[in-house]
């Protein structure tokens, strides 16, 4: 049996994702850690990340990632232009313990000036205008006229595949980190929940469960929610004759679907997927997918070492999709 076990996700989305879960399984397949599974998807181009980031209002690529691991170390960036692979940067932070001339380390930063700790911490810098997506451009010329027009608002689809990837080990810390472009036509400045403690990404090891959680979908309706956080800490306060899918369901129905938090935030709008790395001591590891949009593309290892996809499909976005399987 495998020691370690790996899986990332293409975001939530609303048309069919063709290709796009084997895509992901080639980030698995050619990924020693999640860490370098998410950097292999922003560096694809067909993701909301890194190189496949929609664009702000003004034009402009701003990408956010975060990371936090079983030990605690966490670590976020949030509004970076000139990054083609900020997960690289969040980990760099979350990595970095060391006091300089006695003052505390930062574990998240935002904005412009983020490329200089960036540039000190190896990672390559790219010009603004490199960064822009062709397909991603199209989609913003698109979206900004029908903004002009003023006519009907402008959907979210298409906008909000936010990937992520989530690992356990038997032999050392878990991971779950996560990685987007934004909302298309986001404010310049705008974060959203992968960077955010608790929101877009939670991995805790307890007594005898651990869980590594990445999760995609509208950020402000995670952030207020505190999505990742509070379904980790409803899996592992589980009883023993639990099924972790009902679980996550009665989370989602009374902290996000019914939540008082969201009130300002149209129930079409509440978006949300992501995929869970679950594992009880004396049980094999469990891969636990759900969304309330039509598609989830997922690629995993399973206990045989063998990379496998799962492409989720929903038929009711008024409701959410649950699965799971046994690695």
């Amino acid at each position: 049996m495998k020691s370690r076990w790996l899986a990332c996700h293409g975001g939530v989305t609303f048309s069919k994702p063709d290709g796009l879960a084997g895509r992901c399984a080639e980030a698995v397949r050619g990924a020693n850690d999640a860490v370098q599974a998410v950097t292999r998807l922003e560096q694809d181009g067909s993701f909301n990340c890194g190189l496949g980031s929609n664009l702000t209002i003004d034009g402009r690529v701003e990408c956010e990632a975060g990371i936090m691991y079983s030990d605690g170390r966490f670590g976020g960036v949030a509004a970076v232009e000139e990054l083609a692979t900020p997960i690289l940067l969040a980990a760099a932070l979350a990595n970095n313990h060391a006091s300089i001339h006695g003052l505390v380390a930062p574990n998240f930063l935002a904005g412009a000036r983020t490329a200089e700790y960036a540039k000190i911490s190896g990672i390559t810098l790219w010009k603004p205008e490199e960064l822009i997506n062709q397909r991603r451009r199209e989609s913003w010329v698109r979206a900004k006229r029908k903004l002009g027009a003023a006519t009907q608002g402008v959907t979210l689809e298409g906008s909000l595949d936010t990937v992520g990837a989530v690992e356990l080990s038997i032999s050392g810390p878990g991971v779950a980190c996560a990685s987007s472009g934004g909302i298309l036509l986001k404010q310049p400045g705008r974060v959203g929940h992968c960077p955010v403690w608790g929101a877009g990404v939670w991995c805790e090891q307890g007594p005898s469960t651990s869980v590594a959680v990445a999760l995609s979908g509208l950020g402000e309706a995670i952030v207020k929610t505190r999505m990742a956080s509070g379904i980790a800490d409803a899996l592992l306060s589980m009883e023993d004759d639990d099924l972790p899918t009902e679980t996550i369901s009665r989370w989602i129905d009374r902290h996000f679907t019914n939540s008082k938090w969201l009130a300002q935030i149209e129930e079409d709008r509440r978006i949300a997927g992501g995929i869970i790395l679950l594992k009880k001591k004396e049980d094999p590891p469990e891969l636990l997918v759900f969304h309330n949009s039509p598609h989830l593309p997922v690629a995993y290892t399973n206990s045989r070492g063998k990379v496998k996809t799962v492409h989720s499909q929903n038929d009711n976005p008024s409701a959410f999709t649950f699965s799971s399987v046994i690695l």
